[in-house]
């Protein structure tokens, strides 16, 4: 099993050095220098949570979803944009506007505009509700929009609610559909929207100068 596509990024940190002592008269330049910049990009992903490590974790997600997606894994690729939308969601509510989705207080958010949000984006399927103990993708956009931050220029709240309940037809979540190339691009092209948002506002160059970073070699150990 490959260690890259289980995640193991704290593992695949570790395993580097030892591979590149261990191999080192057998490992060319060009190789050695690969997995340097590799291991500079897990260093990043395993250190303290925040700013550039949010970043890199959003791309990580990204890219894995794109390698799911061309073995046409598409329920696991759709999964994967979804938490890129969701972490980036989570983490500018979090660092930016200081509301903790785990732990919310709402100094900043009434639930009178909470509400009215609701009532202008979902009319038809409005109901009146508190303001959540937890906060879950949909409620993070509601807040940036409400808050203005500069994320929510990115967001589209009924499409995004859209994804929510593709994601939620799965039949690895809570419906009955088995997830196609088609949801998948749906779901990838308002991810990838989000993510260059994200990176712009972090002061990044775009997806596409990542990409080599996330293009991990695949490593097999037992």
């Amino acid at each position: 099993m490959c260690i890259r596509d289980r995640f193991e990024v704290e593992r695949a940190r570790q395993k580097i050095p030892s591979f590149l002592e261990k191999y080192k008269d057998e490992v060319d330049t060009r190789f050695r220098n690969s997995l340097e910049e590799y291991q500079k990009t897990l260093e990043i992903l395993t250190g303290e949570d925040g700013g550039e490590k949010e970043c890199y974790r959003a791309l990580y997600f990204f890219f894995s979803g794109l390698r799911f997606a061309k073995t046409k894994r598409y329920d696991v690729g759709v999964f994967l944009m979804y938490r890129v939308i969701e972490l980036i969601l989570a983490t500018t509510l979090k660092y930016q506007e200081g509301i903790d989705p785990q732990y919310p207080s709402y100094e900043k958010i009434s639930e009178e505009d909470y509400n009215q949000k609701l009532k202008e984006v979902f009319a038809k399927s409005y109901y009146r509700k508190t303001l959540p103990r937890k906060v879950g993708l949909m409620d993070s956009a509601v807040f940036l929009s409400l808050l203005k931050n500069p994320i929510a220029r990115a967001l589209d709240l009924k499409d995004l609610q859209g994804i929510v309940n593709l994601r939620n037809e799965s039949n690895f979540t809570h419906g009955t559909k088995n997830l196609n190339e088609k949801d998948y691009n749906r779901i990838k092209r308002e991810a990838r929207k989000l993510l260059e948002k994200y990176l712009e506002i972090h002061g990044k160059a775009n997806v596409k100068s990542f990409e080599e970073k996330f293009m991990f070699p695949i490593f097999n150990y037992a």
